[in-house]
């Protein structure tokens, strides 16, 4: 940890939060082996949207791993537009956003206040690891994962539809296979067909 390290959420906010002056940034060390390199941005929107902007200044947070490296990740973190999206574990992996970030920038977004009203602790917590892998799961149990070989089948199917119409499927697969490789083919799409309209309707 270097001497200019800020291991306090809202010492580092006040630090980067100046919207009339130019961005500053500061390194955020919340207690876990990461440092964060951590920008506000206050950006008012150009002349020509003037009076149609529907919130004014856009907000957000700029955050980046590995700064000096060929590589830095880099994610940006918009100011929530209203208490629905206000961060939570469940939010954050919707969002799409890496989940190991959550437990460093959760005191981030509490001390701005995009976190819900029930939820502005500014520490860092060992029990958002354990929030973040529960999201994670329950996000991976209402989508329907799909291996290669069945996206493939499926993205073939589609291609004959579209290219061959009627004389793809059903038609006379006989034709051009053996009457064994035939009746297998035939067997195995209705059984790939059968489970993807399964799979569909699981998640109405």
């Amino acid at each position: 940890m270097t001497t200019n390290d800020i291991r306090d959420a809202r010492q580092l906010i006040a630090e980067i939060n100046h919207p009339t002056e130019r961005p500053r940034w500061a390194w955020w060390a919340p207690g876990d082996a990461t440092r964060y390199h951590v920008t506000l941005l206050n950006a008012a929107p150009s002349d020509a949207m003037l009076g149609t902007a529907p919130i004014g200044t856009f907000r957000a947070l700029v955050i980046t791993i590995d700064l000096y490296t060929d590589r830095p990740i880099s994610i940006v973190v918009p100011r929530p537009t209203n208490d629905e999206d206000r961060y939570t574990a469940e939010e954050w992996v919707y969002r799409k956003f890496p989940g190991g970030w959550w437990p460093g920038i959760r005191p981030l977004l509490a001390a701005l206040g995009w976190t819900p009203k029930t939820d502005r602790d500014t520490s860092y917590r060992s029990t958002d690891h354990r929030d973040i892998t529960a999201a994670i799961a329950r996000d991976c149990s209402t989508s329907t994962p799909r291996t290669s070989a069945e996206r493939v089948i499926e993205l073939l199917n589609q291609y004959g539809q579209a290219k061959f119409g009627d004389e793809w499927w059903p038609g006379n697969a006989d034709s051009w296979l053996d009457q064994a490789d035939a009746d297998e083919l035939a067997t195995l799409l209705d059984e790939f067909d059968h489970g993807s309209r399964q799979s569909r309707n699981s998640l109405q």
